[in-house]
């Protein structure tokens, strides 16, 4: 399915979210794959995307995504809000970017 609604949280497909904070006030995000239903337990399924680097300029974080995949909970992120990846040419390279125009939920 493409997206649900679990415990009052909206989840979509493509959703990426804030799952941990690290020190530093590094984001962790986790993108969605997936959603799953077995025997009414739900699963998000996913990767992992780590922090690179704070592009001030785009109010934005430089992500590298994990290949390796994860089934979280709903309701294990840290915040449900869902910020969207974008891609933006940086010289002669893309990358993919998380825009958080807002402070990092804890």
């Amino acid at each position: 399915m493409k997206s649900a609604v679990l415990g009052g949280v909206h989840y979509s497909v493509k959703d990426c979210l804030v799952l941990d904070v690290l020190d530093g006030d590094v984001p962790v995000f986790f993108v969605i794959s997936h959603i799953l239903s077995y025997d009414g337990i739900w699963g998000l399924a996913g990767t992992l995307a780590f922090s690179s680097q704070f592009l001030t300029h785009y109010h934005a974080y430089s992500i590298k995504r994990d290949s390796d995949w994860l089934v979280l909970m709903p309701g294990t992120e840290l915040n449900h809000r869902a910020l969207d990846i974008y891609r933006i040419q940086m010289t002669a390279l893309e990358e993919e970017v998380v825009a958080l125009r807002h402070s990092l939920p804890y």
